[in-house]
């Protein structure tokens, strides 16, 4: 039994070979070429450390793209790596806004009182943000 599934190259500025694995049936696309992904790495798992609501929404957000056929960057949607930086471009600018607004919360930005995160609040700021307000 393989480990692969499926494979195929799709043939672009920076090739990518989409594969499906065996055991788990995850597509997984391996990049080939492109020198800033091992630099990315400790990017993201920074953030990941700094923002907990990060991992949770882009499970949700990659889900909702991909059930609308927006998840492919070379068909026009949005890939992995940008969609985290646009989460944490939201976290981070909802975390500047409460802190300029002088409201005087013991809890930050999207977390309830007893300081844990409201995933949902901030999915739902993300959708404000990018579908609403940046859309007008």
């Amino acid at each position: 039994r393989g480990v692969v599934r499926a494979a195929s190259v799709i043939s672009a500025k920076v090739p990518v070979v989409k594969c499906v694995d065996s055991a788990s049936h995850l597509a997984i696309d391996l990049v080939i070429g492109a020198a800033n992904g091992c630099s990315a790495v400790p990017f993201v798992h920074s953030h990941l450390q700094r923002f907990p609501a990060l991992r949770p929404v882009c499970l949700v957000l990659k889900a909702f793209l991909a059930e609308r056929g927006l998840n492919e960057v070379f068909t026009g949607g949005v890939g992995s790596y940008a969609l985290v930086n646009l989460i944490i471009a939201h976290l981070q600018a909802s975390s500047k806004s409460s802190k300029m607004s002088g409201k005087k919360r013991k809890a930050p930005e999207g977390a309830s009182s007893a300081g844990q995160e409201d995933f949902g609040r901030v999915l739902l700021g993300f959708f404000q943000r990018y579908g609403k307000d940046m859309d007008t």
